[in-house]
């Protein structure tokens, strides 16, 4: 059975996250090994030219070096939503939010 392409691609992502963490220190944020992921990718399929420099900035990553550096608490959800929450009830829970922090 053949994978679907979404599933291809995940995979893709993961071990360019894999690779980068490899080789800069650092995990990165899904987003961004999705980004390295098609960096790697443009450049195997000839669309960027391997010998010229590309500028890429990765903004997210750095989790696993902050649960190693730092003791991590779980912040307790204030108001969950969905698609049928009132914006009125949205607006109370900030206004209250607001008055008892400010």
């Amino acid at each position: 059975m053949m994978k679907h392409d979404g599933h291809r691609r995940n995979d893709e992502a993961r071990r360019a996250q894999g690779h980068f963490e490899e080789c800069e220190g650092i995990d990165l944020d899904p987003a961004a090994g999705v980004t390295v992921g098609s960096l790697i990718s443009a450049v195997q399929q000839g669309r960027i030219d391997p010998k010229k420099n590309v500028l890429l900035n990765i903004t997210g990553g750095g989790y696993k070096r902050v649960q190693e550096m730092f003791d991590c608490i779980q912040v307790p959800v204030g108001l969950a939503t969905n698609n049928t929450t009132n914006k009125d009830e949205i607006a109370r829970f900030v206004s209250d939010w607001v008055n008892a922090h400010a």
